[in-house]
């Protein structure tokens, strides 16, 4: 009868801590890089995959081996590197740590059992303490740090989706960088030729007298400046290459990969194509992913600040039942809280601080990207017209000047090294053209990238703190 009444009495203070313990979240099914994927499925044209150790890992490793086995281009190059790099793994990783951070706001706190064993010295009966406490008033700021942890995880799914757009068109422009680089050392090789040729005119000319000293000397100058030219492009060439590779994560035998020899030839259609500032503008503010992190960061600090505005008046009360045992078991409910001696509970400073901070931060971003947006165009422009100037004047005017020379040389008027000179000649125009068509590629795929919500000039990884990747 005794037992019976004391289970009863005791039963509330169980209910409760019971009832507070049933709001536990559920870990979602959805993998946490899902909406990474979808987030850039709408965006670029390329696949994402994480590793899982499953089938479907092989068959990426497959696809990644069919496509190095061809020769590279830009596309496949960018696929490669979604797939392939390892960095891009470590950045699912990091979405999965901010999913688990997200679950586990969802998660109520767990309940304190404490134990005490006491020995009387006066040889009396030992004491046993047992206790259970809950701090009670959790369920009202679980649903407040779980919308916490939402905002930060969409703030890392919309960092991590960024810096996937920078490894993509990174490695885009990383690819016209090596193009460019394999067509100046074949043009750099053929002026080498040119100069070497000239060379050993000038000096069977010398051995005959017909020239100076001082001339022979210009000439071996001349000579020798263009291989020095040559052996530091094929450096830069070499170092291009590397880029490249460790973009697309390769190393070993996966990087003997050949690549399509020229740059993509500009055709008369692509020249016409315009892009206005005001428009682009509109587009980058519309489709930024830095922008919509930025903004992330202000919900995040508006929710840090309700729950800091909130989370002193909530008292931490913490209910639960205990038990003491002498002779006999006593059972009963107990409650603690804590005396504001030193700590009062006021709010945090900090909180509406950091808010402003982010909203400036959102501001000056906005007006940054319009900046961008407009340089991004005025350069696109300039290449452009650099390009079309090199097509319609400067190579035809240097093409015709080696057909002349080559008339004047049949006509005994000039001499062959003035000939392989004009030749020299025609080959800085197209070395000139090659540069001018690399930084035309570059300039477009930097409007796709503003189109597709990224920002120029980070082919390394744009993140505004320290843990760039790329």
């Amino acid at each position: 009868m005794r037992l019976s009444a004391l289970r009863s009495g005791i039963m509330p203070y169980i209910l409760l801590l019971a009832l507070s313990l049933t709001g536990c979240a559920k870990a979602p099914h959805e993998p946490a890089f899902e909406p990474v994927r979808q987030e850039m499925a709408e965006r670029i044209e390329f696949d994402l995959h994480q590793h899982s150790g499953l089938m479907a890992d092989e068959q990426v490793a497959l696809k990644i081996e069919q496509m190095l086995a061809k020769p590279l281009t830009a596309d496949s190059a960018a696929q490669i590197a979604l797939f392939n790099n390892r960095r891009v793994q470590e950045l699912y990783q990091e979405i999965g740590l901010s999913r688990a951070e997200l679950i586990h706001a969802g998660l109520f706190r767990n309940p304190v059992f404490d134990a005490s064993l006491l020995f009387p010295l006066d040889g009396g009966k030992t004491e046993i303490h047992l206790g259970l406490t809950k701090r009670i008033f959790d369920i009202f700021l679980v649903p407040m740090r779980k919308r916490v942890a939402e905002s930060r995880f969409d703030e890392v799914r919309t960092e991590v989706s960024s810096q996937l757009m920078d490894l993509a068109y990174g490695t885009r422009i990383a690819f016209f960088q090596v193009q460019y680089q394999e067509r100046r050392v074949e043009l750099l090789r053929e002026k080498a030729e040119a100069a070497e040729l000239a060379y050993d005119f000038a000096v069977r000319l010398r051995n005959a007298g017909n020239i100076t000293e001082l001339e022979l000397h210009e000439q071996r100058d001349h000579y020798e400046m263009v291989l020095l030219k040559l052996r530091r492009a094929e450096t830069e060439k070499r170092v291009s290459r590397e880029r490249l590779n460790r973009l697309m994560g390769l190393w070993g035998q996966q990087t003997l990969w050949e690549i399509e020899e020229d740059l993509p030839d500009i055709s008369l259609e692509e020249l016409e194509k315009k892009f206005e500032p005001d428009e682009l503008e509109s587009i980058t503010i519309e489709a930024s992913l830095n922008l919509e992190a930025a903004r992330q960061k202000i919900i995040t600090a508006g929710h840090q600040l309700g729950l800091l505005d909130v989370s002193p008046l909530i008292p931490e009360v913490e209910l639960g039942v205990r038990g003491e045992k002498k002779s006999d078991w006593h059972i009963g409910p107990s409650v603690s809280f804590p005396l504001p001696l030193f700590h009062r509970g006021h709010i945090h400073h900090h909180g509406p601080i950091n808010l402003r901070r982010q909203q400036e931060s959102y501001t000056a971003l906005a007006i940054e990207l319009r900046s961008i947006a407009r340089e991004a165009v005025y350069e696109f422009q300039s290449a452009r017209d650099t390009v079309i100037y090199y097509q319609k004047v400067i190579l035809p005017l240097r093409e015709r000047i080696v057909n002349e020379t080559m008339l004047q040389y049949h006509a005994m008027t000039v001499g062959p090294i003035a000939l392989l000179r004009s030749k020299e000649h025609q080959i800085d125009a197209l070395l000139e053209y090659a540069a001018a068509s690399k930084d035309y590629w570059t300039a477009r795929a930097d409007l796709e990238k503003l189109s597709a919500g990224g920002v120029p000039g980070n082919s390394g990884g744009l993140r505004n703190d320290n843990r760039k990747m790329f």
